[in-house]
């Protein structure tokens, strides 16, 4: 019985924790585009939280996006309030109507 109950409240936290369907978004307008949002130099402020809300972390990053045909590279340099800094680079494929993507890490 205690097993069940585990069992049951392990599911019901990874549920939690499950991905959004896109499909939720299909009709927000307008539509985004990513080959036509990611072209040249794309600035950005974000943070990361923990469950309680609180803020861990705050970030600036600067994308410097290029497109070759349907394959895109998006170089992204991040600094982070502390200091550190990390860079990522991002390679994207159009396939279809949906994109691949793909970085080192």
């Amino acid at each position: 019985m205690i097993r069940t109950t585990i069992a049951v409240a392990a599911l019901a936290g990874l549920a939690g924790c499950a991905s959004l369907d896109v499909a939720t978004y299909q009709a927000e307008r307008p539509t985004l585009d990513l080959a036509r949002y990611f072209d040249g130099t794309v600035d950005g402020w974000g943070m990361f939280q923990d469950r309680s809300g609180k803020v861990v972390k705050r970030f600036t990053v600067r994308i410097d996006a290029r497109w070759d045909g349907d394959t895109g590279t998006l170089d992204e340099h991040f600094e982070y309030a502390d200091g550190e800094k990390q860079n990522r680079v991002w390679k994207l494929v159009k396939k279809g109507d949906r994109y691949e993507g793909t970085a080192a890490d």
